[in-house]
Parts: structure tokens; sequence; C-alpha cells
């Protein structure tokens, strides 16, 4: 998942070297405010995956990877969008949860 705040959050599925999956991923429009906490959870079983967002479902895909896969927490900062000048990306995890 993906947070451009307030409206949009990536959620989806990217075909990196698996010819069984297709290019599936969106950036809905929700109301966040990504400078609070939130859960942010993807659920998958093998007929597809569910995002979501302080338990509130933002985006189901039909298709799903059938193999292990690995979690990526990162920040990223876009210093073309206006902001102050004296702005520093930051990203805090609490904690995560593995099923």
């Amino acid at each position: 998942m993906f947070a451009d705040a307030p409206e949009n959050v990536g959620a989806g599925i990217k075909p990196f070297r698996d010819p069984s999956l297709s290019w599936d991923f969106d950036a809905p429009g929700i109301e966040l405010d990504v400078r609070e906490p939130h859960v942010y959870a993807a659920e998958w079983s093998p007929d597809g995956v569910r995002f979501a967002v302080d338990r509130e479902t933002v985006r189901t895909v039909r298709q799903a990877p059938a193999y292990p896969l690995q979690m990526m927490v990162a920040v990223f900062d876009f210093p073309e969008k206006p902001g102050p000048a004296d702005h520093v990306p930051m990203l805090a995890v609490d904690f995560v949860r593995g099923g």
C-alpha cells in the first residue's frame, strides 16, 4: 500500500517477473491524514487480496501470488509538491503482525 496525503492510498498487484499475475494497481481516493497513526492491512488468500486502512476495505483484487512474500515499508518525499521548507519525511512503525 502507498499513501499520498491526504486522499490517495495505492494498493494492488504489480507483477514483477511473475507471468501468472497481471497489473492491477490503483490509488483510490479516501479521507486520510497520513500524519496520524493508521492500521494498514493486506489480507490475501488464493482468491485475491483485500487491502484495508483502519479496518475499512480500500480495494480488493481478484488475484494473489501463490508463494511467500516479503513486506517492504518505506517513506517517500515528493519535493516538487508544496510544503514547509524544513519538512523532514518520517515513518514510524509501531508493530508488524504476520499471518
